[in-house]
Formats: C-alpha cells, structure tokens, sequence
C-alpha cells in the first residue's frame, strides 16, 4: 500500500517538503486550477505505470538558476511496516509497478491505440518472455552470420587473372576447398617453367616494336600538321587571288584619280606644295575634327565672325568659302571611295605580311627527322617556301607602291609530303607484323598463374576457414526462419482468449454499464511476438471519430478499469480530474464506480471539481463506512510566490460537515504557535479560512437546518422544521462572515490569502464564533 508522498524536490514549481498521506482506499487531493495538481501527477506519472507518451518535468521555469535535480520519497506498507522508495533511485523496484494512473492525456490511447495489457497472469506472460528469447537467439545468431560472412578479399594481392584468381574471387558457401588444393603445391618444376618464361618475355620486350609505331604515329601527325599549313598558305597565291589583289590595285588608282580630278584641282596654289598629297588630306580632315569642336550644334564652323583656327584673325569671306569647300571636298563620294579603296589594300598587305614561310625551324623534331630520313624531300620543300616567299614580298611591295603588276601562280609542292606519309605507313605495317604483343601476352598469362600458384599455399588455411565461415552461416541462415514465432504467438493467444481475454471482455462490459457506457463498442483482440493486444471500434471506426468527448472519456475509464481489474499485480489506481467535460450524473455514476473500487486497491484522486468532490465523499460513507481511516482528502493551495502545491491535510471546501463548529479553525491557531517563524503566517491564513468556512457551515447546518446543502441535488423538506431565524442573529453573522472576508480574498478555503493576519487577532474571532454559535443553540433550546 503507498502511504506517503515526501521530500518532492525539482518538479515544477511546487513547494518543497511537502508530505501528502494516502488512505487504504480513497484519497481525494483537491486543488482549483494553477495550484499545483498536474505536477504532482506528472511526478506519479513517471513513477509508475501509465500508457501516456513520457512527459518530461520541468524545473521552476520563473527562476533562472538553482534548479534541484527532480527526487521524491514514496513511503510503502506491507505487513504492518512502513518503508520508503526513493524516486529516481529505486524506480525499478516491484512496487513503482504496482500503481497505476489515469490522465486525460491516457484517454486517446485507450481510445484510439492497439494496446496491451500492463498487468497479466503471470503463465501468459511466458510467451512474450520466449518471444524475447527467441529474438535474443536470432540476434546472437544473425551477429555471428554477419560475422562469419565478413568479405574478405583473397586476391588483392594477385595481380593479373588465372583460374585460381577467378576461384578465389567467387568464393562460397558452395566452394569446394579440394578444387583449389589441385593447385598445390609449387613445385621446382614450376620454378623452372616461371624462369624460362620470364627470359623469354624479357627478350621480347628489348625489341621495344610498341615504341617504334608509337614514334611514326607522332611523326605522321607532324607532317599532317605541316601539310595542313601549307594549304592554307598556298590558297593566298593561286592565280584568282593574285588577280585580286590586282585589281585592288588598279581600283584604288582609278578612284584617288577621279578624286583628285573632281577636287584637288580647285586647291591648287603657288603658294603650298603637295596638295592633293595623303599628307595634305589628313591635315584637312584633322582640321575639320577640331574646328568641330569649337562650336556647338546646330551652328558651324566657319562662321560669320569666326576667326582662323591656326592664326586668330578674322576670316573673310573668300576664306570662309575655301574653308567651307576643304570640308565638302573631304566628305564627297569620290574622295570617300579613295578611301575605301586604299582601306582594302591595307587588308591585303595585313594578310601576306601575317603569312608565316618559317614552317620548319633547323631545331624542330620533325625538321631534324626529315634531314634524317628524307632529305633531298626536306630540300626540295624549302626550295619551294623560299620561292613563295620571294612571290610574297613583290606582292606587298606592288600593293605599297600601286604598281598593278601581274604574278604568275605559284603553290608550295605537297606531293613530297604525301611520299613520306606513304612510308611513314608502310613502316607502321611492317612493324606490326612483327609485333610480339600477343606473344608476350601469352607469357603473361602462364607468369600470372605460376605467380599465382606460388601464392595460394600461403593462403590455403585461411581460404578454408573462410569457406566453412560461409557454409556455417548459409545453414544458420536456413534454420533462423524456421524459427516459429508465429506459433508462439498463437498459442498465447489462443490461452488467452479462453482464460484472459475473455474475462477483460465481460468486465469492460460490465463497468460501461455501471457508468452508463453502453455505446455499442467492440473489442477486437490480436497477437503479435507472443502478446495478445486489444483494440477499441465502434461500427469499424475509432470511437473518438464517433462519440462526444464526455463519452470517450466514460468508455477511456471502462477499458482502463476492466484492464486493473484483473491485474493480480496491481495495487492502487491515481486519477487526474477524471470526469472533465462529463454531466453531473455521470459523476455520480463514476464516483460511485470508484469508491467501490477503492475495496479491492488503493484509489487516489487529484480533481478540481467540487461536485464530484462532494459524491466521492457520499458513497465513500456509502460503502466504506465500516472501514477505518477510509477517505481521506487535501487540498492543494498556491502561495503568495511563485510556488504551488502546498499541501493543506485533511481540509476541503467540499467538507463542510467538519466546520460546524471552530475545532479546525482552533487546531490552526495552536498549530501557529508550534511551527518556527516561517510556517506561522500559512497556519495563521488557514485558521482565517477555516473559521469563515465555520460561519458558512453555521448558516447551511444551523440556520438553514440542513434543508439545502451544498452540491447536493435534493432539497431536505423533513428539515424544514429545524429553521431557526432571528433576524438580529442571522445580521450578525452576515457581519462576521463579511468582516473575515475583507481580511482574506474570496470565499472558500481553498483560495489565495491576501492579508497578513494576527494569532490574537485569530483568536479572538474563534471565540465571537463559538458565542454566536451558542446564541443560536439557543434559539434551538426554545
């Protein structure tokens, strides 16, 4: 049995050193909405057992530093002794799987997920066990196959290819080791064989025949090369482009004579020399650029009133229009074409003069291999590059001069370079067929193999280490999947079915009929690795895509139930608000269920709801009135800080049965006087409180006599009778009840203090009770 809940420390914000005792059967914590509850619950929830995902706690998230390290004491009962667990440290002991809790965070899950059971005969639980063993036997057995089938790579040390090379490298389970033992051993015959062949492959590489072809092969791409020059040069002297440039000739002096017909004659004076020269020209046109600059447009150069850009006196008229005719002289078509014509003798000398004659440098390789081989060719060939070039300097000359000679065709003779390429290729195919390639090839082969079979000795053993590694794990491999899982988990199903199954099945029906759950909902039972799993359905869907939330929270607690149910394990269930969104009846109807349940396991409650507060305490009477130290209920409070969970025992709003009179008020005041400094000021708040809730008490038990009662449904009209008025009484205690209010905030106990009270303060509002109280006794007396 948990008996205690002490030394919480690093969970949220809750306050240190609080200690929350637990009854045998029903303890109700109660707490509005901020006071600390859902921490307390999600300390239990990481204890002990919950289908919810893991929730992690947080530190007091309002301070920055000093966080604890998250611990608790769970005290425990058992034959009479009291012991206590700590929270880390000792969660894996058998009592933290003992209990149980219950969330709305739980509720999806047993709503929605294919779960299995957390608490089960423990014969049933052998198959899961042998399932987990059986995994365990294939894991070591797939580790030892992935171990004994490591690759290992024989032959990368055998350079070449051979038959054994080929063995080594398909190596199997299926590799028979004798195949390869046929290859051993290396003999002195062999030795012999290995020698011989590598003499006679020696000599054959001296010839160097792959060298020979290679260096005619690069010189054939040289003469090519040359070849390929010489055609592009002689393509520059053949007979239509020496007539060409010819013409152009011709073309340039007929066009400078027109010009110089239609214009320069106009410009000539004693008194300049060389008009009409290209020097004279340039001198016009450079004057125009400039006198250009001198003015802006749309205005002209010259002008009225412009003076000479060379002396700065005023021009006259006579010399502005002289002026004016240079620049129409240099700007008319005639003079235009002249210039058009000597810009295209200019190409023409740029392209003879770009000509390059020197294709054969005295140290150019392929120079000095025709000297060698094909001299009187290489003669013959630079005899016609000099003719040409010879051919190339009148022509410049002419086209510089525009004298309009005329040349006779000339092309450089390639026929010579044809020869040589002829026998360049002759050379190669006679080279070739004395090439030794495939007969050096063939002593490669046997070298490879005789290398080969020197090696393979050294290797053998671990060769057949290998093969039986492989042949091993082929047949652990065939075996692994004959493993039966499968016939594990069927029997367990199969047993549990008759013996489990079938049980949770009736008590989840049951219980949904006891909370009035009666949906329609089916349970679908399957197995997997040797554990049976139930899934919830309604119609083939999952009932959260069906039911209001109130009643997937009422089929939640009958799946969670039926399950606790048969647990032999399980020893308590703890509950967080488990009747949010549900209607009064279906409290009562839940809280009656729960009670009951508290005589077969410890039920503890954390709820902020007061109706339900006020129903577990009813059938707690109910049915655990024989019973002693049965119900026992706190209340969670938040501090004046930044801390909650302060626990206040045995004290309730939903109680009001114990403040009839100031006992609970009068156990504060003495308590005050007890505790060091620091605890006196929360005893003091709480004799405030509990003395208000006397007042109130006096009006709904006394005054009232009972008739109406807070949270409960019926109206006692026996009680009637028992109504004691006066009115100057009842204006007294509506006095007190409002004095005491203004000194506290709100109007239960369970709420924050806003004062800072006095003991004799405290102590004389217990004594104005107990006088009002005994005024009204009175009243009852007559």
């Amino acid at each position: 049995m948990l008996t205690k809940l002490q030394k919480v420390q690093g969970v949220n914000a809750l306050v240190e050193n609080q200690v929350l005792d637990f009854s045998p059967n029903v303890t109700i914590v109660y707490g509005i909405n901020g006071s600390g509850k859902s921490s307390y619950v999600r300390l239990l929830k990481k204890a002990f057992v919950n289908k919810a995902a893991d929730e992690p706690i947080l530190p007091n998230v309002h301070f920055p530093s000093g966080h604890k390290e998250v611990k608790a004491g769970f005290s425990f009962s058992s034959t009479g002794e009291e012991y206590t667990l700590n929270y880390p440290d000792d969660c894996t002991q058998a009592e933290f799987h003992q209990f149980s809790v219950f969330d709305n965070k739980c509720a999806p899950v047993h709503l929605n997920n294919k779960n299995s059971f957390i608490f089960k005969p423990a014969g049933l639980c052998l198959f899961s066990d042998l399932i987990e063993a059986v995994k365990k036997v294939e894991e070591k057995i797939s580790a030892e196959i992935l171990l004994r089938t490591a690759k290992t790579d024989f032959t990368s040390s055998y350079d070449g290819t051979s038959e054994i090379k080929t063995l080594l490298a398909e190596l199997s389970a299926k590799t028979n080791i004798e195949t390869l033992r046929n290859y051993t051993p290396y003999t002195a015959e062999d030795k012999t064989s290995k020698r011989i062949a590598e003499e006679k492959k020696a000599s054959l590489m001296l010839l160097k025949i792959d060298e020979k072809i290679a260096d005619l092969n690069e010189k054939r791409e040289q003469v090519e090369t040359l070849k390929a020059a010489v055609a592009t040069i002689n393509r520059c002297f053949t007979a239509e482009q020496l007539i060409k440039a010819q013409t152009a000739i011709n073309d340039c002096l007929v066009k400078e004579a027109t010009a110089k017909k239609d214009g320069i004659e106009n410009f000539k004076s004693d008194k300049i020399k060389d008009i009409g020269s290209v020097e004279w020209k340039a001198f016009i046109e450079a004057a125009e650029s400039f006198a250009k600059k001198q003015v802006i447009e749309p205005l002209s150069y010259p002008s009225i009133d412009d003076n000479c850009l060379f002396c700065h006196q005023s021009l006259s008229e006579d010399a502005q229009k002289l002026v004016s005719n240079y620049w129409s002289f240099i700007k008319s078509q005639a003079e235009q074409d002249a210039k058009t014509a000597q810009a295209a003798l200019g190409k023409a000398i740029s392209v003879y003069e770009k000509i390059n004659f020197n294709l054969l440098p005295d140290d150019n390789t392929i120079t000095v291999w025709l000297s060698k081989n094909h001299s009187e060719k290489l003669i013959s060939f630079k005899n016609s590059i000099t003719t040409q070039q010879a051919l190339c300097q009148d022509i410049i000359s002419d086209i510089t001069l525009k004298a309009a000679n005329s040349h006779e065709e000339y092309q450089i003779d390639v026929d010579g370079l044809e020869l040589i390429i002829t026998d360049i290729d002759r050379q190669v195919k006679e080279l070739n067929k004395k090439d030794p390639k495939a007969e050096i090839a063939e002593f490669d082969k046997q070298l490879d193999f005789l290398n080969h079979k020197e090696k393979l000795p050294q290797q053998l053993g671990a060769i057949e280490v290998y093969i039986k590694n492989l042949q091993w794990a082929a047949i652990a491999t065939s075996n692994k999947s004959k493993i039966g899982k499968k016939k594990i988990t069927d029997s367990e199903k199969q047993l549990s079915d008759k013996y489990f199954n079938q049980a949770y099945i009736n008590a989840f029906n049951r219980i949904s009929k006891e909370l009035n759950g009666n949906f329609g909902v089916e349970i679908n039972h399957t197995g997997v690795a040797g554990s049976s799993f139930r899934q919830l359905s309604l119609r083939g869907k999952q009932p959260s895509q069906i039911l209001s939330e109130g009643e997937q929270k009422v089929i939640a607690l009958a799946d969670y139930l039926a399950e606790m149910e048969l647990s032999i394990v399980n020893k308590g269930i703890i509950f967080d608000d488990p009747v949010t969104s549900l209607d009064n009846e279906r409290k009562k109807q839940i809280a009656d269920c729960l009670t009951k349940e508290s005589k077969k396991r410890q039920v503890i409650i954390f709820t902020h709801d007061l109706v339900f507060f006020y129903h577990l305490k009813n059938f707690a009477k109910k049915h655990l009135s024989e019973m002693p130290n049965s119900f026992i209920h706190h209340s969670l409070i938040k501090d004046e800080t930044k801390l909650c969970g302060k626990v206040i025992m045995n004290f309730s709003p939903a109680n009001e049965g114990q403040y009839t009179d100031a006992t609970k008020a009068t156990e504060w005041l003495n308590k005050s006087k007890r505790v060091p400094d620091e605890e006196k000021l929360d005893c003091i708040k709480s004799g405030y409180s509990a003395i208000r809730a006397s007042y109130e008490a006096l009006a709904i038990f006394i005054i009232m006599g009972g008739v109406v009662q807070r949270f409960d449904p019926q109206i006692r009209m026996g009680r009637l009778k028992e109504v004691k008025f006066d009115k100057s009484l009842i204006n007294k205690v509506i006095e007190k009840h409002g004095e005491i209010s203004d000194l506290i905030e709100g109007h239960l106990p369970s709420d924050e203090f806003g004062i800072t009270p006095d003991a004799d303060m405290l102590d004389l509002q217990i004594q104005e009770f107990i006088t009002l109280k005994e005024e009204f006794k009175k009243i009852r007396l007559n």
